[in-house]
């Protein structure tokens, strides 16, 4: 047997795998107990059925002791889902098995993988179906198309030819293949492909990649299995064993896993191929078993998409959460904002139509909250058939959120959300409208307030389209002028605010001024000024609550910006001694999370990325499924992206290397995707942050 590594690509394939290993671990935590979500039913929501695999990774064996006490579930709000029932099933099995005949294979290692189907059709029922594909060194080809006349499929395989001077593999396009014969499977069936190989897909040829492959599979719930039977390179055998680390990696995403046997001990004894039977045995006692956990949801139904997490207890030892998705059943209430967009930039005042539409009965209730970013709840009224106006001096430049909430005459309820986002704009708005008419000679009071006044530079006061008067120094909140026109006539008064952006907004007003009172009206007319006066003090309290009140509404939004610490060292490669393999001893550090979680880090390897089986899971779009990875050494702190990683992480404006390690050091921040993490030193005595 011929080993298709090329010389000098062992060495970084094994830096790949010790990598990948770390990630393994992440979801066999609890004493080698791994816990995968191979299938969600969501149809009988607010009831959910959860279909899961819990191995045990020393024995390549289902575990088949637990019942309903052993699972728990968690919204993603935090909620508690309660735990109806837990059995064990079998699902219809849609299997197709992959076959290696490239160059390297041998007639024994053929006939060893005929051999290794029929142990597999031995556990397969009359429901099931299976089909078998063949790669050689340059095309794939279906030999065996999905039934379940398994005799035809064996016979088939008695077809199937080696060729042995033919150099190459189109590893993928062998496992895409496959995947893609599952993709018409019937509902409530367990999609698997199981691939038998002596190569390693580096360096592979075809035209598919190991990304589409994952994606092709988390979208149809396909579990991969990987049966492998070259564990010598260049012809000498390993010690330890390496398992192909992209093929281990893929088979541990989707829920299977990959074994081998490492029986070659001498350059002329290659042996292992013989162990395919046991292991194809190994992969259908898996198969043959998996848990239905009904769990019921506390989420009103909604028709919205929500996360959920799933924790087991293994002898008394709690498993690491994996996430799956579930939609809250369908909405009994239809609310939707035409023409309107979440986030969209709004200016004040604004007046938007939405539409609330009950599935079945009438509407009897609607009510519509606008939250602000301290937090602050305003009622806001709806007219019509449905409008809703936000006006000005209601709220602060920046986000507010509107809630509408409808009920049908059913009982069912219904809430929409829509985030907005108030931009600044410059207003000036009277507090009272100026009197129509006063007399020459009597003073005149005018209030206003301006919006947004943080940026105002200046604000006028124009009569006539003369200033009057002007003012640089705030506060501009509200605003205050005296005038005391001289002499009869029509008049127009105007305040004029303007900002440091030189944008100018105004509030007018026309005033006619007649005669002045003669001595005699004023002697007679005592009870009329003082009237006027009281009338007046009225006006100015009215106008000092408003500012009150504005004042009060812009308090700034609450910002998250987490702290950078004044000092710390630009990052540099580190010069470390091999990884240390995975242990569950915590060490003296944690990463801070971009939404105030805290991961404890442990001696070995702690890995980073989107998917449930890291160490450190982070939430964002923008991070690879497996991006990066710490080695805690010694009670040193190393960062490495790994290869899978789309884009470098980022320390301190510089951009990382892949596969370099950087020694971290106390508050460092880390930008990975667009998420921001930060490296904690804790106090050793009591776990306690040593800010240092």
């Amino acid at each position: 047997m011929r080993s298709h590594l090329k010389p000098g690509t062992l060495a970084p394939l094994f830096i790949l795998f010790m990598s990948i290993c770390s990630l393994l671990s992440a979801s066999a935590q609890s004493d080698g107990v791994d816990i995968n979500i191979l299938a969600v039913n969501d149809s009988g929501y607010p009831q959910i059925d959860v279909y899961l695999s819990v191995i045990d990774r020393q024995r390549l064996a289902v575990i088949s002791s637990l019942d309903k006490t052993n699972f728990f579930g968690d919204t993603d709000n935090g909620q508690a889902m309660e735990v109806v029932e837990a059995s064990r099933e079998r699902r219809p099995l849609n299997v197709v098995v992959v076959m290696d005949v490239t160059g390297s294979v041998s007639q024994s290692e053929l006939d060893n993988q005929r051999l290794a189907i029929a142990e597999l059709t031995k556990g397969m029922t009359p429901a099931d179906l299976l089909g078998v594909v063949v790669m050689d060194e340059s095309r794939v080809r279906v030999a065996a198309s999905l039934q379940n006349d398994y005799e035809a499929v064996l016979a088939s395989l008695n077809t199937i030819q080696i060729r042995e001077d033919a150099t190459g593999n189109v590893y993928w396009d062998g496992v895409y293949e496959a995947a893609s014969l599952l993709q018409t499977s019937a509902e409530n069936t367990r999609r698997v492909v199981i691939i038998m190989t002596d190569v390693s897909p580096s360096g592979g040829e075809g035209t598919h990649a190991e990304d589409e492959i994952l994606t092709l599979a988390l979208e149809n719930e396909i579990e991969i299995f990987g049966l492998y039977f070259e564990y010598e390179g260049d012809g000498i055998p390993e010690d330890p064993p390496v398992l192909p680390p992209e093929l281990t990696l893929l088979s541990e995403a989707t829920g299977g896993f990959t074994q081998g046997v490492p029986a070659e001990t001498r350059r002329d004894d290659y042996t292992d191929d013989q162990a395919l039977a046991p292991m194809m045995g190994n992969a259908l006692g898996v198969l043959q078993s998996q848990y239905r956990v009904r769990f019921t949801v506390p989420i009103a139904a909604d028709g919205t998409a929500h996360n959920f997490t799933v924790r087991v207890d293994v002898d008394g030892i709690l498993t690491p959460p994996i996430t799956g998705t579930f939609k809250a059943g369908e909405a009994a209430i239809l609310i939707t904002f035409p023409g309107i967009t979440p986030e969209q930039n709004i200016t004040l005042p604004t007046t938007m139509n939405f539409r609330v539409e009950p599935k079945q009965g009438a509407i009897q209730s609607v009510k519509v909250t606008a939250i602000t970013g301290a937090g602050q709840e305003i009622e806001l009224p709806t007219r019509g058939q449905y409008e809703v106006t936000l006006e000005r001096g209601q709220f602060s430049p920046g986000l507010v959120t509107l809630v509408v909430s409808a009920q049908d005459s059913a009982g069912s309820q219904q809430e929409s959300v829509l985030p907005l986002n108030i931009i600044d704009q410059l207003a000036v708005d009277w507090v009272s409208q100026p009197p129509d008419t006063v007399k020459a000679d009597e003073t005149v009071r005018l209030s206003a307030n301006i919006g947004f006044a943080a940026s105002v530079q200046q604000v006028e006061f124009l009569v006539n389209g003369e200033v009057v008067e002007m003012r640089d120094l705030g506060p501009f909140d509200a605003v205050e002028f005296q005038w005391t026109p001289s002499s009869k006539g029509d008049y127009s008064l105007e305040i004029v605010a303007q900002d440091i952006q030189g944008q100018r907004a105004s509030a007018q007003a026309k005033i006619t001024v007649q005669a002045a009172v003669s001595q005699t009206e004023k002697s007679g007319g005592l009870s009329g000024a003082f009237l006027a006066v009281l009338g007046l003090a009225f006006l100015g309290g009215v106008g000092l609550s408003a500012a009150g009140i504005w004042m009060l509404r812009r308090r700034p939004s609450p910002q998250f910006h987490p702290e950078i610490p004044m000092k710390t060292p630009q990052p540099t490669i580190a010069d470390v001694p091999p990884p240390l393999p995975r242990k569950t001893v915590p060490a003296s550090a944690e990463i801070e999370g971009p939404n105030g979680e805290h991961w404890r880090l442990v001696e070995g390897q702690n890995t980073l990325g989107r998917h449930s089986s890291n160490h450190i899971q982070i939430m964002d779009e923008s991070v690879s499924r497996h991006h990066a990875v710490i080695e805690v050494i010694s009670n040193h702190f190393y960062y490495m992206d790994l290869p899978s990683a789309s884009h470098p992480s980022e320390m301190n404006g510089s951009l990382l290397q892949p596969e370099q390690r950087y020694e971290l050091h106390h508050g460092q921040v880390i930008r990975i995707g667009s998420s921001l993490v930060r490296f904690v030193e804790l106090d050793q005595s009591d776990g306690s942050k040593n800010y240092h």
